[in-house]
């Protein structure tokens, strides 16, 4: 379902679909070899970091044109990269030296993409995704508390899920490819409640979080 993209549902074969798969997984091992042969020839982090968006969002944009999926594909580059380049460990340190500024970039381009529509009811959705997220990670890091010891042989705190509640950019990066790939109500309303659960989750995170610390001296 990631890797190809149909016209309309239910109107590609399993032949059809394993060959945008195989074209997925080609153009993914191209960018890794395309990324291997230049990055050696551009020394310093900036060139380095412009050459590898520019790589990005080359093959991101032929995988629209082809209806395919950018996460798989990037998934695919990735994957390929790190088992063909001795820069792997340079590379990564590159992109999360520069996290923060690409994800305020992608955050800005998902703002400008949204089309706020039924806001009520889809916040009401959201706080349901946002309380069934929570519950699962505080309840499952104090079950699983127990069970493991830190280097000093203490247990970790039971309330230490409060530091999970956080929510990265996949789910929401994975929302717009829906909605990309499948315009309409249902995927727009997707991406809606993806939005506004990212939001309460972020404020929730930094108030958790900021307390975990101060409870711990650390702050």
């Amino acid at each position: 379902a990631l890797a190809s993209r149909p016209a309309a549902v239910g109107t590609i074969s399993p032949a059809s679909g394993l060959l945008w798969l195989a074209l997925s997984i080609g153009l993914g091992l191209l960018a890794a070899l395309l990324l291997r042969e230049l990055l050696p020839e551009r020394p310093g982090p900036q060139v380095n970091l412009a050459l590898i968006l520019g790589v990005v969002a080359f093959f991101s944009g032929a995988a629209g044109v082809l209806r395919l999926s950018p996460l798989f594909l990037g998934v695919a580059a990735g994957a390929a990269f790190c088992n063909l380049s001795v820069r792997k460990e340079s590379v990564y340190e590159l992109l999360g030296n520069s996290e923060r500024t690409i994800y305020v970039l992608f955050l800005l381009a998902v703002g400008a993409l949204w089309n706020p529509q039924r806001l009520g009811e889809l916040t009401l959705v959201a706080l349901l995704y946002v309380i069934v997220r929570g519950v699962a990670k505080v309840g499952g890091f104090a079950a699983l508390a127990g069970l493991g010891r830190n280097a000093q042989g203490a247990t970790p705190a039971r309330i230490g899920g409060l530091g999970l509640i956080g929510q990265g950019g996949l789910a929401l990066a994975m929302a717009l490819d829906y909605q990309r790939a499948f315009p309409g109500d249902s995927s727009s309303a997707v991406l809606s409640v993806m939005i506004l659960a990212l939001l309460i989750n972020e404020l929730l995170a930094w108030g958790s979080t900021s307390w975990l610390l101060k409870r711990r001296g650390i702050r």
